[in-house]
Formats: C-alpha cells, sequence, structure tokens
C-alpha cells in the first residue's frame, strides 16, 4: 500500500471510530487514533482483520422490540446507537478503503481449562455472555474462513487479529480467574442453586463479586503499562511482554509505529502524547478511587 493512499484512507475516517472504550466514559482520542492505525495495517497487509463490536439488549420474551429487532433504537442507550453508527460508518466506508465487510453477532468468550466450574457450564457461559453486533474488516477472502473458525470456537480471538499467542493465553487465564471466583462465591452462598440459577449469575455478574478488585486491579495496572509502554499495539500485553521476558509486543509496537511514523509524523506523535493523557489521567482517577475506599 502506498503512503499516499494510506493517508488519503486516513482522512476518510470519522474522528472517532471505534465503540470500544474499555469500559471508560470519557471519549479519549488515543483510541481513535489507535483504531485508524488498526485499519490502516489490515489495508498493509500487516493484519488479517480489523474487529469491533457494541453489545446491545439481549432478547427478552417479555420485550416485543427486542424480539423483533434487537437494533431498534427505542430500546438503546445513547452509546449504543453511537456504537451502531460507528459499525455502519465502517460497513460504508470498506469499499472505498477497498476492504471486505462482514456483520456478525459476537464470537464466542475464551476461557482456558477451569478447575471448578464444569466444564459444560464454561461452554455454555462462553456462547451466551455476549450479545449484539460485530464488524470485520479485512483484504482477502481466504480471511472469511479464519472468522467462520473463530464464530465456531475453533480458533481463538486473539489469534485471527494477529495477538501474541502469551498475550492472548493471558486475557484468556484472567477471563477464568473471574468466572471461577463468580462460580465459587455463587455455590458458596446458594447451596440449592440450579445449573440455570449458576448461568444467569454469572451472565449478570460483570465480573465483581467479593475478592474480585484483586484481578481488576492487576488487570487495570497491566491495560495502563501497555498504553504507557506500548502505545501502538491494539492488545493488553501480558505481565512476560511488560516485564521482558518475551519481546513479541515490543516487536509489534515497532512495527506499527513504523507505520504510524510512515504516515504522518504528526499521526505517530499524536498516538504517543494521547496514550501518555489516557495513561496519566487514569492513574490518578484509580489512586484518588483507592484512597477513598
Amino acid at each position: 500500500m502506498k503512503i499516499i493512499e494510506s493517508r488519503k484512507i486516513l482522512s476518510l475516517l470519522p474522528s472517532v471510530i471505534t465503540t470500544s472504550s474499555f469500559g471508560i466514559e470519557k471519549d479519549y482520542n488515543y483510541f481513535s487514533l489507535r483504531t485508524k492505525l488498526e485499519i490502516l495495517a489490515v489495508i498493509s497487509g500487516m493484519k488479517h482483520v480489523y474487529y469491533d463490536a457494541i453489545q446491545l439488549p439481549e432478547r427478552d420474551s417479555s420485550n416485543s422490540s427486542s424480539l423483533i429487532d434487537p437494533e431498534d433504537e427505542s430500546i438503546l442507550t445513547p452509546k449504543q446507537i453511537f456504537g451502531l453508527d460507528v459499525l455502519r460508518q465502517l460497513e460504508s466506508l470498506a469499499p472505498r478503503m477497498q476492504l471486505l465487510v462482514k456483520r456478525t453477532n459476537f464470537p464466542r468468550i475464551n476461557f482456558l481449562e477451569a478447575t471448578i466450574v464444569p466444564s459444560h457450564i464454561v461452554a455454555a457461559h462462553s456462547r451466551t455472555i455476549l450479545f449484539g453486533r460485530v464488524i470485520w474488516l479485512y483484504l482477502k477472502h481466504k480471511t472469511e474462513d479464519l472468522i467462520e473458525k473463530v464464530l465456531k470456537g475453533n480458533l481463538w480471538l486473539g489469534q485471527v487479529l494477529g495477538y501474541p499467542s502469551c498475550c492472548v493465553r493471558w486475557s484468556a487465564s484472567i477471563r477464568t480467574r473471574f468466572l471461577e471466583g463468580g462460580y465459587n462465591y455463587f455455590i458458596s452462598t446458594n447451596n440449592n442453586a440450579e445449573e440455570w440459577d449458576v448461568l444467569n449469575y454469572l451472565h449478570s455478574f460483570k465480573e465483581h463479586y467479593p475478592g474480585s478488585e484483586i484481578i481488576r486491579a492487576e488487570v487495570d495496572s497491566n491495560i495502563l503499562e501497555t498504553w504507557n509502554k506500548y502505545p501502538f499495539v491494539p492488545h493488553w500485553a501480558c505481565p512476560s511482554c511488560l516485564n521482558g521476558e518475551s519481546d513479541t509486543t515490543a516487536f509489534q509496537n515497532e512495527k506499527f509505529s513504523e507505520l504510524a511514523l510512515a504516515i504522518s509524523s504528526k499521526f505517530h506523535d499524536d498516538i504517543i502524547n494521547e496514550s501518555k493523557k489516557v495513561v496519566q489521567e487514569l492513574r490518578k482517577y484509580y489512586n484518588e478511587s483507592t484512597k477513598s475506599d
């Protein structure tokens, strides 16, 4: 891909072009800048696919609107409406970026083998925990086979997105720890719970239960350190990548940095500066939250 074409594509993209805020209410420019870089990486062949998603209200037999159309704006929050609009913009822009596009439901969530939670409950939970719409942007038709494998649970999402295997496994281990902690808490406080009760709780607990704040603090620390140390990569680095035992994330960060710099020094520097702003503000927020607790 010629750099001049990349600059033209960059100018096509809206200023805010991602639904991913990582649970953060404030819309930081960093997320959109990094998303644009990730899309350009797909176009240049550095990545197989770009993925973005928005959660929608689940189908509810008591709500006729959700049964008919979960995208009905009358039942959506402003953030969900905005997220759907982002996905639609990406769909409409795909041909001009010479990218193929596919819209699907959420793929399964990946977990490691759990030691406490029965395997059939893990499997059911992974299929039902998220409901919404996903957009995939990709360069080659053969990538569709990879997407289908992800949707069928035969390939992990992080693998097709090109994330380092150590980081993919770390993310799965974190999800598994949350799952096991939530399951253990519910079972210990509900002796006669049926399997359906367990699944309903795991579906709704949102990774918050007594003791979960320890895992959450570990995750938040890794995320902030990733943005601080490797501002160009689209994934969360695992502890091994952050402490230097693995150089995979560092290598990817260098490649993404080179692409950003080739497009323009301003684009490159904006990503670094905006990442520092996010890290600084969120560290201050977390520190103040800890003191108030």
